[in-house]
């Protein structure tokens, strides 16, 4: 059951992305908003039709496009939630996802990635360059090992999204689920428009550092942003 996890990507728990390809129609910070996507049918803008997900052009040359989030909270990924929700031909066909542990630089601004920063990440109708792209896979290459949490998958087009047809829930690998994670890769194969991403896991802190006693004072050992989280109840009736 993913939803007795965390969604350890969402935004409200400081997900973000940090490196995207292309963001021609849509931006790679919807992906991993708390709200389901929805569909507006008069959204348009300069390049056409705008929809809720990360959405990107159709490649006129090799290669795949793929983005970089950082989680919200690093924790152990137990699964991966791919919602194609309302792209409908212009869904991402297949998806591989990776993911990795990176120490947490001091003034938590991943440095690691700073070569091939862009000023217009998360604006619509931008990309990167190829120089930009370059330096990020370099960046990952020398970064860390990242572990392969779903293979290479078929994605479904997005209908039926008020019943979760298009919703695609991938277990990661046993061997993978007790390493800590801080960041993930979402490849697209090669592009279209994915809605929404979740992570499902268990938070990880480090309390050594993240949580060290004399800067932050006492903490709430039940909070589910420091691990805690809910394993067996009476009676679920009215919620659980």
């Amino acid at each position: 059951q993913f939803e007795e996890l965390t969604d350890l990507a969402e935004e409200g728990l400081g997900g973000r992305p940090l490196f995207a390809t292309d963001e021609w129609f849509a931006t790679a910070d919807n992906l991993i908003k708390q709200s389901a996507a929805v569909f507006d049918p008069d959204a348009f803008c300069v390049q056409g039709k705008v929809m809720d997900g990360w959405e990107t052009r159709r490649r006129r040359k090799p290669g795949h496009d793929w983005c970089v989030l950082r989680l919200g909270l690093p924790g152990f990924v137990h699964g991966i939630e791919i919602d194609t929700a309302h792209f409908t031909g212009n869904q991402v066909p297949a998806c591989r996802v990776f993911g990795v542990e990176i120490p947490e630089d001091e003034d938590g601004e991943d440095a690691w990635l700073k070569a091939a920063a862009r000023d217009d990440l998360g604006e619509q109708g931008s990309c990167s360059t190829e120089e930009q792209i370059s330096a990020a896979e370099e960046a990952c290459r020398a970064v860390g090992a990242w572990v392969e949490l779903v293979p290479l998958s078929r994605l479904r087009p997005g209908y039926g999204a008020e019943t979760g047809e298009c919703v695609h829930r991938f277990a990661v690998p046993e061997k993978y689920r007790g390493r800590r994670i801080t960041h993930l890769r979402l490849n697209q194969h090669p592009d279209g428009g994915i809605a929404r991403m979740r992570a499902w896991g268990i938070a990880s802190v480090n309390f050594a550092t993240t949580l060290d006693p004399s800067r932050v004072g006492a903490i709430d050992l039940l909070s589910t942003l420091h691990g805690a989280r809910a394993v067996a109840c009476s009676n679920k009736h009215y919620g659980e």
